[in-house]
């Protein structure tokens, strides 16, 4: 992930609709967790990406286990985002575009991404 600039992965319904997310960090802290403890790793390989995401929330205390995933439409401002990002504390929120199956995501939005634009514009 970290080889292609990727931070995070939308985790979808069969049609396409955004249900969970799951980053980069979370897969390392949660796969390495127990051997750093003195235990073996865990192997992941045949578990679903849902399954996968529940048990990654339910293992960190400080993650919010019943936390919506965290997106803005297509449409809305950039000052919007900003105020989502803010009240979370997330660091990055899904891009979603409503159809008749759902909140399709479309692309990802980070505090970096503002932060280098407002950089750029002065």
């Amino acid at each position: 992930m970290a080889d292609k600039g990727i931070s995070a992965l939308a985790v979808t319904d069969e049609d396409g609709s955004l249900v969970h997310n799951t980053s980069s960090r979370d897969i390392k802290q949660w796969v390495a967790g127990p051997a750093e403890e003195g235990g073996n790793a865990v192997d992941i390989t045949d578990m679903t990406i849902e399954d996968f995401v529940v048990q990654v929330r339910q293992s960190k205390p400080s993650v919010k286990t019943c936390a919506t995933v965290c997106s803005v439409h297509k449409e809305s401002e950039v000052g919007h985002a900003v105020k989502l990002l803010l009240r979370t504390g997330y660091h990055h929120m899904w891009v979603v575009e409503t159809t008749d199956d759902g909140n399709i995501p479309v692309g990802l939005i980070s505090i970096t991404d503002i932060f280098r634009k407002f950089a750029h514009t002065r």
